[in-house]
């Protein structure tokens, strides 16, 4: 059986058209996903903290650097139940690695920066240190 030049050029036209498009749905999903995640965890981070860690939170600013990834976070303050502060950091950063990440399918962090960390304690009365 004989195939015909103009059926192969045919083929060849609809599958490249079809990983072309594939391309583009690919790098457009990616793009809106890091544009909105830092909007998203900025916005949604109070409540996050509230329902995982059942402390009141609250941060400045959310970086996210994609060469290499990185995670940076401003102004971090997480308060006890009456509002005090537990800890403060001026900044926290991490850095995951992606690559390994990947090979074991988990977050897998490189390195964790704190600048100006702070945890504030209180004593008891039978003098054990307690977290405010």
């Amino acid at each position: 059986m004989k195939i015909k030049h103009g059926t192969i050029k045919r083929l060849a036209i609809k599958s490249l058209t079809t990983c072309l498009i594939g391309l583009v749905v690919v790098l457009t999903s990616l793009a809106v996903f890091f544009v909105t995640l830092p909007w998203w965890l900025k916005t949604h981070w109070h409540d996050l903290a509230q329902q995982q860690l059942k402390i009141d939170s609250s941060l400045s600013d959310f970086q996210i650097h994609y060469f290499p990834l990185s995670l940076s976070v401003t102004g971090v303050t997480l308060n006890d139940t009456e509002h005090k502060p537990i800890i403060q950091l001026e900044e926290l950063t991490l850095a995951l690695d992606i690559r390994a990440g990947l090979a074991k399918r988990a977050l897998v962090i490189e390195q964790v920066k704190l600048n100006k960390p702070q945890i504030f304690f209180k004593q008891s009365q039978k003098r054990r240190a307690q977290y405010r």
